[in-house]
């Protein structure tokens, strides 16, 4: 999550902003819940993420925000760990004395694991409860197809408890690569009735409006072709936009804009992180560009 500053320009995306902005009324008036986004990369979950950071700050709101990270799969509680605070040298005791449990400092001799993740589960439940006493609360995390299997316990421990709490959930997620454990917790959340926004690529004219706001003017024939290669995903939008800037602007001959060497690469980075069974459908298809 970004340091606060100048709010992020978000386009588009009515609907889903319709739900977050009654999802935060409620929440005003003391009443929990959550919602689920997801999209693909690049298709705008973080910056909708920062817009009902930046909503809920305007309206009052404490914020608190985490992030799953691919690096970070196999340690334990990673994106609840920065959420909320959970640092061994925080003054807060209670902060502190979750973070040795983590850290192994406070583990009886012989305890199992799955007993002290489950005393972490408590813990870290009892301390969004206890922040709730100070008034609603935005709990934001991000990527949850990174998640470790005990973050994605901590956040359905906290959808079975959301109707008792002024806490509001919002998680963003990929479609692929998805853990079994991401799929029970869907399946859950679906099961319970909570809203799931899918964000679709932008339309041709939201895709205009982006070039707009990133060049200050509206895009020509030739430009307006180069963009459209990115198939209404704003972060490829932008991505070839700078790479545009950077290597030329296409000639308005009427031909495709050959995609840049400097996206090409940033398209083969992402497509690392893909299943094995979607690469090889790439694979199959020609590849990128």
């Amino acid at each position: 999550m970004e340091p606060p500053g100048r709010r992020h320009l978000l386009i588009g995306r009515a609907p889903q902003r319709a739900v977050l902005v009654r999802s935060l009324a409620e929440l005003e008036g003391g009443a929990g819940g959550a919602v689920l986004v997801e999209g693909e990369a690049g298709i705008g979950k973080t910056r909708l993420v920062q817009w009902v950071v930046e909503s809920a700050g305007e309206r009052g709101i404490r914020v608190m925000a985490g992030a799953c990270r691919s690096f970070e799969r196999t340690r334990p509680f990673a994106a609840v760990r920065e959420a909320l605070r959970l640092r061994g040298g925080s003054p807060d005791d209670r902060r502190a004395g979750i973070a040795r449990l983590l850290s192994g400092e406070d583990r009886r001799p012989g305890a199992a694991e799955h007993d002290v993740r489950h005393r972490v589960v408590e813990e870290v439940v009892d301390l969004v409860e206890s922040e709730c006493g100070h008034g609603p609360l935005l709990l934001a995390l991000e990527d949850l197809h990174w998640a470790d299997d005990s973050t994605l316990i901590v956040v359905r421990s906290l959808l079975d408890r959301l109707g008792d709490l002024p806490v509001l959930l919002v998680a963003t997620m990929r479609p692929a690569p998805a853990s079994s454990g991401l799929d029970l917790l869907l399946a859950d959340a679906i099961s319970a009735g909570l809203p799931l926004l899918q964000l679709a690529p932008l339309s041709a004219v939201e895709v205009g409006e982006l070039v707009r706001a990133e060049t200050g003017s509206s895009p020509g024939p030739a430009l307006a072709r180069a963009v459209g290669r990115a198939a209404g995903n704003p972060l490829w939008v932008v991505e070839i936009l700078r790479a545009l800037a950077t290597e030329g602007l296409p000639e308005a001959d009427g031909q495709a804009a050959a995609l840049p060497d400097s996206l090409r690469q940033l398209v083969l980075r992402r497509m690392r992180e893909l299943p094995d069974a979607t690469l090889r459908c790439v694979a199959d298809r020609g590849g990128p560009g």
